[in-house]
């Protein structure tokens, strides 16, 4: 298990956009219904540390990658969905109040299809959360082992700029709450630690230590009109 994914880290230092979610959500009825749309990386588990049993967390992926067992356990409802072939039919006829959609749609090459059908599945108010490589992270130095520059992971498709992340939404009624360079100033405080502990272990310092520091992602939050 990597520094990032330990749960002492993942208490004090959640996911950027879980975390910005929090002060809006005082406005949704307990338990507050969240649909993450990619959620390996046991998402779900960070979801919890930080919400608890706040909230009722249905999961959706093309299949279980870094899904473990207790991560399912923790899970009100599990689907897998292969967004490029079936969009988010089977979700059609529910209602969410968050939408989580981090570093998911670069991996798509249909995503603004996919962020323009997140209306259908929200009343007014609903929130949607999106995260995503910069168009400037191509230019950034490659990695081994993780990922820094955009063509590190093979598996991403396409760059999605912000603007016309910020334009899709409009199109079916969203209005952007806060959008920008994802800068956590708590990952860029305990960055260089992090890098010393990987550096003494002879190991390579991973591409998402330094994301913050080097502003390799945008986000975008969003309210439904």
């Amino acid at each position: 298990m990597s520094i990032e994914d330990s749960k002492i880290y993942q208490r004090f230092i959640p996911p950027y956009g879980m975390r910005l979610l929090k002060p809006y959500l005082k406005v949704f009825k307990k338990p507050i219904k969240i649909l993450d749309i990619g959620c390996g990386n046991h998402s779900v588990t960070k979801f919890r540390l930080l919400y608890g049993d706040k909230i009722y967390y249905v999961g959706i992926d093309k299949e279980k990658y870094n899904i473990s067992e207790d991560d399912l356990s923790l899970m009100d409802k599990f689907y897998l969905v292969d967004l490029e072939n079936d969009g988010l039919l089977k979700l059609f006829g529910q209602k969410f109040d968050v939408i989580y959609f981090s570093h998911v749609i670069e991996h798509i090459t249909n995503g603004y299809d996919i962020i323009r059908s997140f209306r259908s599945l929200q009343n007014k108010g609903g929130l949607v959360y999106i995260e995503t490589p910069s168009e400037k992270s191509i230019y950034f130095p490659k990695k081994r082992l993780s990922t820094l520059n955009f063509y590190d992971d093979p598996t991403h498709k396409q760059i999605y700029p912000l603007d016309n992340i910020i334009n899709s939404l409009k199109e079916v009624g969203y209005e952007t709450i806060r959008y920008g360079i994802r800068r956590d100033f708590r990952r860029i405080l305990i960055s260089p630690i992090a890098a010393i502990i990987y550096g003494f272990g002879g190991k390579e310092i991973p591409g998402p230590v330094t994301w913050d520091i080097r502003g390799f992602a945008n986000f975008v939050l969003a309210k439904a009109l």
